[in-house]
């Protein structure tokens, strides 16, 4: 993680509605996932599909906090942040949480950002990080109902009938 001390300097409690997030994530379902998880907690939400439109927004929007998946079509999430890296430094110095599966491979786009989530991962481990960076945290009922409606979408996991073998036919 980068240790230069561009994290944000104001660590106090923020208010929801000020938190300004740019998810850069190409996966439908992990878009929606994001967008989700983050509404529900009162964050404004950007999403873009690759490093390219990740370039047009941040360049016409101001953001604290930046979600970034590694692998993503066209300009992917490490060229994407060393391009950011290189702004001028109001927009170099926001936070960008690395969102991957590929935890072994990461080397220097995990020391460019500022934190790492692993995929899959829950709210708890998201907000986690996002508050290690932004001071943010969805308050216990907050979370609490974040998960609830995941489980929700999610619905209950597969279930195992036992299934009755006819003898005869082996």
């Amino acid at each position: 993680m980068r240790g230069d001390g561009m994290i944000l300097t104001a660590r106090a409690e923020r208010d929801a509605a000020s938190l300004r997030i740019l998810v850069a994530e190409d996966s439908p379902v992990n878009q929606f996932l994001l967008l989700t998880i983050l509404e529900a907690a009162g964050c404004q939400v950007h999403v873009a599909g690759d490093g390219k439109a990740v370039m047009e927004l941040i360049l016409s929007h101001e953001y604290d906090l930046i979600l970034m998946d590694q692998q993503m079509p066209g300009m992917d999430g490490p060229q994407t942040v060393a391009a950011i890296r290189q702004l001028d430094m109001k927009v170099a110095s926001v936070p960008i949480i690395a969102v991957s599966t590929d935890l072994d491979e990461c080397g220097q786009f995990r020391a460019d950002v500022d934190d790492f989530v692993a995929k899959p991962f829950d709210p708890m481990q998201l907000f986690d990080a996002i508050s290690r960076v932004t001071g943010f945290m969805p308050s216990p009922p907050a979370l609490a109902d974040i998960v609830a409606g995941l489980a929700v979408i999610r619905g209950p996991g597969p279930s195992v009938a036992p299934v009755a073998v006819n003898p005869a036919l082996y």
